[in-house]
Order: structure tokens, then C-alpha cells, then sequence
């Protein structure tokens, strides 16, 4: 088949899908209209099988309420004693070093009398 037929025949049957009058190229008449779509009804309500339930019965009446919750104080637990502090132990002073010993300086001879001459 070659193109032109292929295009032909999408026109014939494009035609026929839209037409209201009948087909000029192969006189066939055009399709009928399409039924709308049917919308949903609901059935006819059925009569009811069984008689109603009779209406409940009221509750008894409770006893006294319960009384309201009331949460138990948080158990305290006393905290551990503290980890005892290091405390070094003091550090002895030490002195200033003793000075240095000063050399003793023997006394200068005594003058040496020259009598005069």
C-alpha cells in the first residue's frame, strides 16, 4: 500500500467515526450516534428482612467513680558523697643558698721603718 491509500483510508474511516451524512467515497451511511453514557442510579430501596433492634438498653448505673489518679511522689535518692579533693602536700621552703664565703684578706704588712740615712 502505498502512502496515499494509507491517508486516503484514515480520511474514509476519520469520515465515518464524525460523519452525520453519508460517505461520498464508499456511500456507506454514517454510524449512529452514540449513546451517552448511562449514569448510575442507585436500586430501589429493598423492604427491611428484619424487624429494627429494639432500642439498647440504658446502662446500669456505675458505682461511685473511681478516685482520680493520683502519681506517687518521685522516690529521692540521696546523691553519693563527693570524691574527696587531692590536696598535695605543702612543699617545703627552700632558703636562699648561704652567701658565698668572702675570702679573708690578710692585714697589709706593717710599714717597714727605713731610717733616714
Amino acid at each position: 500500500m502505498g502512502k496515499l491509500e494509507l491517508i486516503s483510508l484514515l480520511v474514509v474511516i476519520l469520515f465515518h467515526s464524525r460523519a452525520t451524512v453519508a460517505c461520498p467515497v464508499c456511500n456507506l451511511p454514517p454510524l449512529p450516534p452514540k449513546q451517552p453514557p448511562r449514569l448510575w442510579s442507585p436500586p430501589p430501596p429493598s423492604p427491611p428482612l428484619l424487624p429494627p433492634p429494639p432500642p439498647p438498653s440504658p446502662p446500669p448505673p456505675s458505682p461511685s467513680p473511681p478516685p482520680p489518679y493520683v502519681e506517687p511522689p518521685p522516690k529521692v535518692t540521696p546523691c553519693p558523697p563527693p570524691p574527696p579533693v587531692y590536696v598535695p602536700p605543702p612543699v617545703p621552703k627552700l632558703s636562699p643558698p648561704p652567701p658565698p664565703p668572702v675570702p679573708k684578706q690578710s692585714p697589709p704588712p706593717p710599714p717597714v721603718y727605713v731610717p733616714p740615712p
